[in-house]
């Protein structure tokens, strides 16, 4: 695989900042020679007016010196204090950094002590002014390494948003959705509708466990029995069915598919199983599944688009998946905090692709399929805690006895590293403490991991 340092031109294709409609630098600008009287973003002000240029420091005395010398309506400058906050930064300016530049601090020095200053992505073997070999300093390889490698993640999340965005428009129409969930969103002077502004900060305060549909779900059950008098449980829809039959409470369950088909997960569900849950549902789900909600309660999540056009203030942020919309809920409407993680191993711990029992029989077959078949192999970081690991899905360099020692990888798919990324983004937005419960899934970045069976809220 190639080095993530040279990626970053192949990503955006861009070899001269002339081309470019974006310049980031890495590492404090003022660092390169021969040019330590003036700052780079100064010299790209000047040279390039109509360009944009971010800054990425990491120290913050660099970052209090530099904000008084850079334009501060074209320059984006940023304190690199942990990835999960570049994550953030990066994804909401993606769409101008792909047609960027990524560039260092780098130049070049002779024996005679000649300083020649670097020419772009374009590596000099000669003094210019001697002829003499040169050397090559740059003073934040490691750091520029480790922003491409951040670089690339949010450019896969991106390319992954937008495929994902095609297809849906192509296979169902989300407007239409949105139109026919208007009365259960509204309701009527027979049936008052829920909505996120009765909620908000209905769980300030409170901790909150989050029930994705992940093979860990089933370790998890007893503890989740232990600790539902404690906390507020969620859960996606498809894990409502398994949970109400192990004696759970579920304060909350969520379904955001867009295809009427998904109105199985809630097929064998009875009015006394949902009566005191609440189906939140996204405005463009699909409209045969809210109305199939035998329950009393519901509550339309709105994206701020459709929010803005209402005149609400009760959005959330969205996601790629019904679990980044469970924890935009928990963060934004109910403010719960700490939120846990449950089964979201965002990979293959074990054998299987889901929980027992987290799979509709009404699900068309073709889904079915889908659902249980593993994607395309790809491996992650793993939480690594614990020792349950399986041979089968996970990896390490160094394995010991029957166990494993060292950086353990877990099998998982490219869109689950995804759903990962986007997780270390919304959390590292929602400030929230946040936790991880599965000890032997995909690393979330911005989580720490918490034993469910000894942790005592």
């Amino acid at each position: 695989m190639d080095d993530a340092a040279t990626i970053v031109p192949k990503l955006t294709e861009m070899n001269n900042p002339r081309e470019a409609n974006f310049l980031i630098v890495v590492g404090d600008p003022r660092d390169e020679l021969p040019h330590k009287d003036l700052s780079r973003a100064e010299k790209f002000h000047k040279k390039y007016p109509d360009k944009t240029l971010m800054i990425i420091v990491w120290d913050r005395k660099d970052y209090d010196e530099l904000a008084p010398l850079v334009n501060k309506d074209k320059c984006l400058l940023h304190c690199w204090e942990d990835d999960e906050k570049l994550l953030a930064l990066l994804m909401e300016n993606m769409m101008k950094v792909v047609g960027a530049m990524v560039v260092q601090p780098t130049w070049y020095t002779c024996k005679a002590g000649h300083v020649t200053p670097t020419k772009n992505t374009e590596l000099i073997s000669k003094c210019d002014e001697c002829g003499e070999p040169v050397e090559i300093h740059q003073p934040y390889k490691e750091k520029h390494r480790e922003f491409a490698e951040i670089l690339i993640k949010v450019a896969k999340l991106l390319n992954f948003d937008t495929t994902s965005g095609e297809y849906l428009k192509a296979t169902v129409n989300p407007m239409a959705n949105v139109l026919r969930n208007m009365r259960y969103a509204f309701g009527c002077k027979h049936e008052r509708a829920i909505s996120g502004e009765d909620l908000m900060g209905s769980g300030k305060g409170k901790p909150i466990l989050l029930c994705a549909a992940g093979p860990s779900l089933d370790k998890a059950i007893p503890h989740l029995k232990r600790l539902q008098d404690k906390c507020l449980i969620s859960c996606v829809g498809r894990a409502f069915k398994k949970l109400r039959m192990a004696g759970i409470k579920v304060d909350y369950t969520i379904s955001v598919e867009m295809y009427d088909w998904d109105c199985a997960i809630f097929g064998e569900v009875t009015e006394e199983e949902a009566k005191d849950t609440t189906l939140l549902y996204a405005s463009v789900s699909a409209p045969k599944m809210v109305e199939m909600w035998p329950g009393p309660k519901r509550c339309c999540l709105w994206d701020i688009e459709t929010a803005a056009i209402l005149g609400r203030k009760d959005w959330i942020m969205g996601g790629n998946s019904v679990a980044h919309h469970q924890l935009n809920f928990a963060a934004q409407v109910l403010g719960c905090e700490p939120i846990v993680l449950v089964g979201n191993d965002l990979g293959y711990s074990i054998p299987q692709t889901h929980a027992e029992g987290t799979s509709p029989a009404g699900w068309p077959d073709e889904v079915k399929v889908k659902d249980a078949n593993p994607q395309s192999e790809h491996w992650v970081e793993c939480t690594n805690k614990g020792n349950d690991f399986h041979p089968l899905c996970h990896m390490t360099a160094v394995a010991v006895g029957v166990g494993f020692s060292g950086k353990v990888m877990v099998k998982s798919s490219p869109s689950y590293e995804c759903f990962a990324t986007l997780f270390s983004i919304l959390i590292a937005k929602h400030g929230k403490k946040c936790y991880n419960s599965c000890p032997n899934g995909q690393k979330i970045n911005g989580t720490e991991y918490l034993d469910l069976e000894t942790w005592n809220p």
